[in-house]
């Protein structure tokens, strides 16, 4: 009687190449790039964006080997058009911040999930020791100091501060409201003094508006929904945009 063998299913090319980055093998990374070349810049959110999920990770090293290899610095998923850059900040990696920056990388801010200063403002990792610590910061302190260097990293580079954006998780909310609605207040003030530093009254506010903004969005957007209609921020305060727009 004859053994029959079970045929093993062959592994998908995304599981590979998550295999050979998670080794952190820039040679196993290169040679999987070489095996499936429609691998690099596969925009797909759950089983591509590999440079995305190298930025995530932090590792350097597999991030020079995908760009030096091809890969789009700019690729959006497409999911939500979240570029590279975008989920560097929100998983707070410096380093990789100033290296995908110094290449001269788009800083879309088309929407707020497209905005990487809102995504470093969003991390979770200030509120979640656990994944503070995965990530390799000493305590939230460490977090938040390495959060505000990547936002005057963003601001030098000319980010736009002046995007604000209306939709179902926030109303007339620009970059220093939202700071200050997470806590980052350091952040906030930041984008104030590049805005307005140049005017102490200005600032001041600017400051009491973002902090009105904060509040409003925090304590029922509901009802600071119906108080801020016509949008009072931007240039196009006296408009209705459809949902999900923003104003610059």
């Amino acid at each position: 009687m004859s053994l029959l063998k079970k045929n093993k299913k062959s592994i998908p090319p995304h599981h590979q190449i998550s295999d050979a980055m998670q080794s952190r093998d820039v040679a196993l990374i290169r040679r999987m790039f070489i095996k499936f070349p429609e691998e690099l810049n596969n925009p797909d959110a759950i089983l591509g964006c590999h440079l995305h999920d190298a930025c995530g990770v932090g590792d350097l090293d597999c991030i020079k080997a995908i760009v030096d290899f091809g890969g789009d610095i700019n690729l959006k998923d497409d999911r939500d058009g979240v570029a590279p850059i975008g989920r560097a900040c929100g998983s707070v990696r410096v380093e990789i911040v100033k290296y995908l920056l110094s290449l001269g990388c788009e800083l879309d801010v088309s929407t707020s999930l497209r905005n990487p200063l809102f995504g470093c403002i969003a991390s979770i990792l200030p509120r979640n020791d656990y994944y503070g610590k995965s990530a390799g910061f000493a305590d939230r302190n460490e977090v938040s100091a390495a959060m505000l260097e990547i936002a005057h990293l963003l601001i030098d580079h000319g980010i736009d501060l002046t995007a604000c954006y209306i939709q179902q998780s926030m109303v007339d909310m620009d970059a220093s409201a939202f700071a200050f609605m997470m806590g980052q207040v350091e952040i906030g003030e930041a984008v104030i003094t590049a805005l307005y530093g140049h005017d102490v009254r200005l600032a001041a506010g600017a400051r009491a508006e973002a902090l009105e903004v904060a509040v409003g969005n925090g304590w029922s957007r509901q009802k600071f929904r119906k108080r801020r209609y016509p949008p009072k921020r931007g240039k196009d305060n006296d408009a209705l945009p459809q949902e999900g727009e923003f104003w610059v």
